[in-house]
């Protein structure tokens, strides 16, 4: 490598960036995020949502810096598509766990499978499966569950933006879904199987997109192991900001926000909101200097931005 390039490359190993990855069926999220960080010779790294070996699909990879927009990326809204078999479930919800009890399958088509969807998007219940990532008391229920320990789990509410039924058959239903984040498609194919007085577990699930990031933009391990120059297929870390309000600053003050300083400053791109003790509650800006972006910051009542996260 000439001196120029491995400047270059050092250069982008240190900044990192975003890779969307198109998780391979039968590999963890975190299997794959680890053989990327060998491809890009990038140490730090982390992921933005897991997949379970069995799914396939968007794997968001945050490297270097980078890996401080994760908290914001998981909020996001996500897209699957998923294959459910009808009449037996599971102990996972999955095709990795024994089967745990059977049902008749009623005879429904497509559009009688879709009346039932609907009542399943807006606002919905869910219970947390025990198989899943999910941390109580300090554990994960998957950890609990495979020691064949069951707690209570309380219901949590998730929104579910649209659920379409795109092939029906006696044995089989498919599905995509526009859902909100902590949203389990393993336990709304189960809703929609007692909606229609039978059992179900998934066969196949598909991530295809979160929040900005789309399908046509996923880079498969083939592509990245044989690609000449893999840091190139990173996007900027504020590829996953862009839906927050710009807000550029002078020299003078991206100083003093370099700082953790907050800054009163003359005018602001999102508008002064009323007095709220929750700084959760505050808007988000995306700050900018000269040289880039510098983090995020969250505007108080009176326009103030108090730096969040630093870059």
């Amino acid at each position: 490598m000439m001196p120029g390039n491995r400047t270059l490359a050092c250069a982008r190993q240190q900044t990192g960036g975003l890779l969307l990855l198109d998780k391979p069926v039968g590999s963890s999220s975190n299997q794959v995020l680890s053989a990327c960080k060998r491809v890009l010779g990038i140490r730090k790294a982390g992921h933005a949502g897991t997949l379970d070996p069995f799914a396939s699909g968007m794997l968001v990879c945050a490297f270097a810096r980078a890996t401080r927009v994760n908290a914001f990326l998981l909020e996001f809204d996500k897209c699957y598509q998923a294959s459910m078999l009808l009449g037996t479930a599971t102990t996972t919800g999955d095709p990795e766990g024994e089967v745990c009890a059977s049902a008749t399958v009623p005879d429904l088509d497509r559009a009688a499978w879709q009346l039932l969807a609907n009542r399943l998007t807006g606002s919905i219940e869910q219970i947390p499966p025990m198989y899943s990532a999910l941390k109580v008391q300090g554990k994960r229920l998957y950890e609990l569950a495979r020691q064949g320990v069951e707690i209570e789990r309380s219901s949590r509410t998730v929104h579910i933006a649209a659920l379409e039924i795109t092939a029906a058959s006696a044995t089989q239903v498919d599905f995509t879904v526009r859902c909100s984040k902590g949203t389990y498609i393993r336990t709304l194919a189960q809703q929609l199987a007692e909606l229609a007085a039978t059992v179900t577990h998934l066969t196949a699930l598909r991530r295809t997109s979160i929040g900005p990031f789309q399908a046509e933009q996923m880079v498969s391990m083939e592509q990245l192991q044989q690609s000449d120059d893999p840091l190139a297929m990173l996007l900027p870390a504020d590829a996953g900001l862009q839906h927050l309000p710009l807000q550029r600053l002078d020299p003078a003050q991206a100083e003093r926000f370099r700082h953790g300083q907050a800054l009163s400053i003359a005018k602001v791109v999102a508008p002064a909101q009323p007095a709220s003790t929750d700084a959760d509650a505050q808007p988000l800006l995306r700050v900018y200097g000269e040289d880039g972006l510098l983090g995020i910051a969250r505007q108080d009542a009176a326009g103030k931005l108090h730096p969040k996260r630093m870059f």
